[in-house]
């Protein structure tokens, strides 16, 4: 298996960076009541699929957890993870012609298994005039076990009657010191060599706290000062655990960087006198 698929988010509470459209798909979910059809629209690699993905798993889930979370494991999760009859997940720029949405709403209108019969169309935009048409009247009366994600990375392209027929959620950019916090959770959970410069870790704290407190406390941060010391992923992690989140903005953002690189330095002292 493949570090991606390792890591791709399976649950709500695995997604980052996207709190309000995860807590109110979650909020779905532990209902187990569910907009029929969902637009989620975002650029390339925004996580549209994954989260739709997660979305279906948790409409067909038995065992969801409390924080509407899908199990994983049971067989309305695996009709998902390894397909089914009640599952199908099409490419719209392979599949742009009436026909082919005409083959779906005769799919759709068979009675499901499990829960729901749920279909993924990714770049949805790409559908032809016709067949945006053809969407159209299931979307005006989907059969009540029916569930339609439609993904796109234009959803001005998408006609105004389909999206005024569908919940809308833009997936917007991460910031990044999620996507910093991120990875260096991952790098050590898999024990790969990362290191990151002083530099990327002012950027990584700049980007982290609030932008008001940074402008009222008037503490513009000093890349320069550090950027030719090296800080490994490791040694940063075992920095939070000693100290906190609060303590390392304090340190950096009082200007104190002797402090904080003291501190890391210390902890990699006392790991080489254990070897």
């Amino acid at each position: 298996m493949t570090l991606y698929t390792k890591i791709r988010p399976k649950t709500f509470d695995e997604v980052k960076g996207q709190e309000f459209i995860v807590n109110n798909l979650r909020m779905q979910s532990i209902r187990d009541k569910f907009f029929q059809v969902i637009i989620l629209a975002g650029q390339y690699g925004a996580g549209k699929t994954t989260l739709a993905r997660i979305v279906a798993t948790a409409a067909n889930c038995k065992n969801k957890d409390k924080n509407g979370n899908p199990c994983g494991t049971c067989d309305g999760c695996r009709s998902v993870s390894s397909g089914s009859v009640d599952f199908l997940e099409i490419d719209g720029a392979s599949n742009t012609g009436v026909d082919h949405v005409r083959d779906l709403t005769d799919w759709l209108h068979e009675r499901p298994l499990g829960k729901r019969k749920i279909v993924i169309i990714d770049e949805v935009h790409m559908l032809s005039r016709q067949a945006f048409n053809a969407l159209l009247k299931t979307l005006e009366e989907p059969p009540a076990y029916a569930l339609i994600i439609l993904c796109t990375t234009e959803a001005d392209r998408i006609p105004a009657t389909i999206r005024s027929r569908s919940a809308c959620y833009t997936i917007t950019q991460i910031p990044e010191a999620i996507i910093c916090e991120h990875l260096l959770k991952v790098a050590a959970e898999f024990q790969i060599g990362i290191q990151l410069e002083a530099a990327e870790l002012n950027c990584f704290l700049f980007w982290w706290c609030d932008a008001k407190c940074l402008k009222t406390a008037g503490t513009a941060i000093k890349m320069e000062k550090m950027k030719s010391r090296l800080i490994s992923c490791d040694l940063f992690l075992e920095y939070l655990k000693k100290k906190s989140w609060s303590e390392l903005f304090r340190q950096c953002f009082s200007g104190n960087y002797t402090d904080l690189l003291d501190s890391l330095n210390s902890i990699a002292q006392k790991r080489e006198n254990l070897y």
